[in-house]
Order: C-alpha cells, then structure tokens, then sequence
C-alpha cells in the first residue's frame, strides 16, 4: 500500500511526449474514472434491497466505488503525500474494504468504517482531481483520446460527473 511497484503506472510518467503506450495508459485512468463515477450515481440513486439479503444494490455500488476510488488515490498521490482526510479516508477503505484482516473483524482500533456519505463524498473528490489529471495531460503535454474507447469512455465520464453534481448537498 502507498509503495510503487516497478510496473505501476504514476502522474510523473505522464507527464512527457504522449506514446501509444501512454495514452493506452491515459485511457485505463479514464475507465477507472468511469466505472467510480457509474458506481457514485448508482449509490446516489440508493437502488433496492436485494431478497433475502439486508443489503442491495447500494451495498454494491458503494463497494464498487470505494475500490475505484482507492485505485485512482493511489495512482495519484504517494502515500505521504496524500491530502490529510483523504489519506484516513484511503487507509479506511484499505482495512474495511480492500483486504480481510482481523483488525478488520474484531472492530479493532484505526482508522474508521467508511459509510456511503463518505464514499460519495470523497468519490466525488477523487473524480475531480482525477479530471484535473486527465485535463493537465491534455492541454499541458498534447494527449489526445484518439481510441473509440478512450472518447467513448471520457464522454460517459462527463455525463455521469455532472449527475453528480447537478443537486448541490448531495
């Protein structure tokens, strides 16, 4: 957690001369926006309790978005230089929903249980600065969504960011 392994992908390497490789690099950044701004809406809309289960599609789409928004936290920031209340909150979704500990089962002490109100959010935050990052490839260093999926994917993006931020409070 917060190490950067030799094949992790970081900010800094995108910050050079766009290469196929980099912006198939951009374009996985992109899905993972996708995927976290489609799981916020869902969890947003508080969808049905599944039968037989106390628990439902909120439970999923707020699992959903609690990984995304753990990937792309740790794609932006190195761990000691994550921002204050989003460093606790990735290292809450790193003990309650990334891995099974027995921390995690007897309740111990650290960091606290993130609810949905937080993953919306901070899922909403980490959209956002990973919108920044998206634009700054763009208009700093000349990448272009030049695949279908790439396009396809931003354009998704933005419909579903801006479900999120149409009603102010929520």
């Amino acid at each position: 957690m917060g190490k950067t392994h030799n094949d992790d992908m970081t900010p800094a390497q995108f910050f050079t001369t766009p290469t196929d490789e980099l912006e198939h690099g951009l374009r996985c950044v992109i899905y993972e926006m996708l995927v976290l701004s489609l799981a916020l809406v869902h969890l947003k809309n508080k969808g049905g309790k599944f039968p037989g289960l106390p628990f439902g599609e909120e439970q999923s789409a707020d699992t959903a978005a609690l990984l995304k928004s753990r990937v792309l936290l740790e794609f932006l920031f190195e761990a000691d230089a994550m921002p204050g209340d989003l460093k606790t909150y990735f290292h809450s979704v790193h003990k309650w929903t990334a891995h099974l500990t027995w921390k995690r089962i007897r309740k111990e002490e650290g960091f606290p249980q993130p609810f949905p109100g937080d993953t919306l959010k901070h899922g909403k935050t980490v959209l956002g600065l990973s919108a920044a990052f998206v634009a700054k490839c763009q208009q700093e260093h000349g990448y272009r969504l030049s695949s279908k999926n790439a396009t396809g994917y931003f354009a998704k993006f933005q419909e579903l960011n801006a479900q999120l931020t149409d009603h102010p409070g929520t």
